[in-house]
Parts: C-alpha cells; structure tokens; sequence
C-alpha cells in the first residue's frame, strides 16, 4: 500500500509539473510570436525613414520617386514629375509597401516614355508628353505641388500629406 501512495503521489507531482509547463509555453508561445513578427517588419522596412529613392532629369523635366514611411502601413511610394514652369504631379506606385531598397528611372528618349523600377522589376510606365500619363498600372489618384519645391521638400509635403489620411 504504501508503494501505491507514493506513486499515486508521483503521478500527481509529474501532472502538476506538465500543467505548469503547458502554462508556461501558453504564455511564452504568444511574446515569442510577437518578437518574431516585430523582428520581421523591422527587416522589411528599417531604418523607417521617408526620402527620394530615385531621382533624375531628362532635358526640362525633373522625374523622381519618393517613399513616405507611414508607420505600421508602412510605406506609400509615388512618382513626381515637375516639367518646365509648372508644378510637382504625383503618381501613384505603391502604398502599404515594404521599403523599396533599389529603384531606378529609365527614359526612353525617343519614345518620351518613362519606366520606374524596384531592382530588376518594371513597376510603371509613364508617357512624359505632352502631358504625362501613366502607361501601365494602377492609379490612385494625383496630388499637385509648388514646382518651386526642392525634391527635399516635397518629402515633407508628402509625409504631411500621406500621414494624415
């Protein structure tokens, strides 16, 4: 009898030792996914900046593209072209994006077409005469401002504007 009691004891040490551990891992399982999941944003979208990520000219017209970071959206990207004696026009490229790392801007001279890149993939074309349009891709909308604007200014324009919608 005494030997039933001392594992009836055992079992009962051993059950409360699982329940614990099944606790701890109830409570552990959820902070390690949300390290995890903050791990990853940070990966994707540090160092959480907005600013001109491609920029050219193109005889008259200014072309550049420009990432706003809106926090947990995180980015909105767009293209803005500021032609001669007139005013930046915003295109739409992308927004809840993660950071694009490398863009560029072709122009086809002779087709007076641009094409906006992210690394090695075509996102949008857009036919810069007589007035632009987009060639390719979705639009979201157009925001005009002051053609007097540097390129650094329309970034904070941008933010002001992007974060508050």
């Amino acid at each position: 009898m005494g030997c039933a009691m001392i594992s009836d004891k055992q079992e009962k040490d051993n059950a409360r030792k699982k329940s614990q551990t099944t606790r701890r891992l109830l409570v552990f399982l959820p902070l390690l996914l949300l390290v995890f999941g903050l791990v990853i944003y940070s990966y994707y979208n540090f160092p959480f900046t907005s600013g001109v990520i491609a920029s050219m000219t193109d005889g008259d017209t200014d072309l550049c593209v420009v990432q706003v970071f809106k926090g947990y959206e995180p980015y909105q990207v767009c293209f803005l072209v500021r032609k001669a004696g007139s005013g930046w026009r915003e295109y739409y490229l992308a927004h809840q994006d993660s950071r694009w790392r490398s863009c560029r801007i072709a122009v086809d001279s002779s087709r007076q077409v641009a094409t906006v890149y992210r690394g090695d993939l075509e996102v949008q074309q857009f036919d810069l005469q007589p007035e632009v349009k987009q060639v390719s891709g979705w639009h979201k909308g157009d925001f005009y401002l002051d053609g007097n604007l540097s390129q650094e200014a329309v970034v904070e324009a941008l933010k002001e504007h992007y974060c508050k919608l």
